[in-house]
């Protein structure tokens, strides 16, 4: 058989849910080109040894742990879709700020050999993690998700008959607009003295939730899943990180001192993403040498507004 290639894997497609882990049969819509997929499916299988061997003599299988790790390239708004339609409103829970509970949704994804379609169905989603990085000046902006799902369904067609008997919907069209990149200037506020222009050389924000599943049990016909019921989340961090060359000692003097960060700002796009309420990350000094240095900054946040 052939193998896998370029432009056979179809981009991620998603619908919201209204129930957990409920498959709506509604049409995806498109969340972004994928640059790596990592999918995951943990049943925390027990190996059993009884007497008369040295190898196993039963299995014991746990919970099943589902989910996905992606990174993507999203597109400049071009109504209906805006990037923050999937990334924020899933990975921070509201589409311009953040909220306590997050929403679930069921992401597809296929992949395509000759006239062969093979789907990957994803439902009962939450986004542990949500990434945004900005890796060089002028370059795309990767998107990134750390997924938790209730369970990976397969198929040759749209039509599941797993953890859910549904067809689901059809798949988003493809968008055609510019890919975001890192295309405009990063500001920060240190100690309330104003927004003043930075220059890093790498940039990444991360939201990450801490999610964890609550373990249960979903039954379709006569077959029960052992699969999670409900995910939750944790506490909430939100951290900005960057590397910038060591020309001044602007940074070091505010780790010394404990300085607040009162606010940091990055463009996604048309939107301003604005960081309040900083605290820089202690203990994060520079190495000094007979060399051009440069350090990193780990700051966390406690709000985030898009705009």
């Amino acid at each position: 058989m052939a193998t896998y290639t370029a432009g056979e894997l179809s981009s991620l497609n998603y619908v919201a849910e209204s129930s957990y882990g409920t498959i709506p049969t509604g049409a995806l819509s498109w969340a972004g080109d994928i640059i790596s997929f990592k999918p995951s499916v943990d049943y925390s299988t027990e190996y059993l040894y009884a007497t008369g061997s040295r190898t196993y003599n039963a299995t014991a299988r746990g919970m099943v742990r589902a989910g996905f790790n992606v990174e993507c390239r999203a597109r400049a708004d071009a109504s209906p879709y805006n990037w923050e339609d999937f990334w924020a409103v899933y990975g921070l829970g509201a589409e311009s700020t953040t909220a306590t509970h997050l929403g679930s949704f069921t992401a597809s994804l296929h992949k395509l050999v000759g006239a062969n379609y093979y789907y990957n169905v994803y439902n009962g989603c939450k986004m542990n993690k949500f990434s945004i990085q900005g890796t060089e000046v002028g370059r795309e902006l990767v998107f990134g998700a750390d997924v938790m799902s209730q369970y990976l369904s397969y198929s040759t067609s749209q039509n599941l008959t797993q953890v859910q008997t549904v067809t689901v919907g059809a798949n988003a069209a493809e968008q055609a607009g510019a890919t975001l990149r890192w295309n405009s200037i990063c500001q920060i506020n240190i100690a309330g003295g104003g927004l003043a222009n930075f220059f890093p050389k790498t940039w990444k924000f991360t939201c990450d939730n801490h999610l964890d599943s609550q373990p249960g049990h979903r039954a379709n016909g006569a077959t029960n899943y052992d699969v999670p019921i409900a995910i939750d989340e944790g506490i909430r961090e939100l951290t900005f990180e960057f590397s910038i060359p060591h020309g001044s000692e602007t940074y070091t003097n505010a780790k010394i001192l404990d300085s607040a960060i009162t606010a940091l700002t990055f463009k996604v796009g048309t939107k301003t993403v604005t960081l309040g309420t900083g605290s820089l990350v202690s203990n994060d000094l520079p190495e000094l040498k007979h060399d051009l240095m440069e350090e990193s900054v780990t700051i966390k946040f406690k709000t985030i507004a898009i705009a």
